[in-house]
């Protein structure tokens, strides 16, 4: 049975590091359970931060469950980008993990939160490159992880 939990706030403010901001991205995800990686699911991103994001599942996952996430980054699109780079869609896959699972009113769904474990150093920068041209950020974000 998965254990459904909610966005854990403390005083009614968000604990989260980094802030996320509403961006809608295409987004693929495996479950990883002992030496086992599940199908590729699709999905898309309800918001964005550098240290993680909100998904929509048709099924429940359980909170701590381990996943490979991998982002659609759409090209660059800035005048110093060159053609090669705004050619093709990016991508960055991160180990992540169920940070929480809350069923969407009126609907099947179910909203995940997830936070990224680790990343590549070409996949942070991806993703760090993406949330500054986007103004997702407000500078360029540490990411640690």
């Amino acid at each position: 049975m998965v254990k459904l939990s909610s966005p854990r706030k403390l005083g009614g403010k968000e604990r989260r590091r980094y802030p996320r901001q509403t961006v809608q991205l295409s987004i693929r995800f495996q479950s990883l359970k002992k030496n086992n990686i599940s199908k590729a699911q699709s999905s898309q991103s309800q918001d964005l931060g550098a240290g993680g994001l909100a998904m929509i599942s048709n099924q429940p996952l359980e909170t701590d469950q381990l996943l490979l996430v991998t982002l659609f980054l759409p090209p660059a699109s800035s005048k110093e980008s060159s053609e090669a780079e705004k050619s093709g869609v990016d991508s960055a896959t991160i180990l992540s993990r169920v940070a929480w699972c809350q069923p969407t009113p009126n609907s099947d769904f179910y909203r995940l939160g997830i936070q990224f474990l680790d990343l590549t150093r070409e996949d942070r920068k991806h993703l760090k490159k993406f949330l500054v041209d986007n103004k997702l950020v407000s500078k360029k974000p540490r990411l640690y992880v």
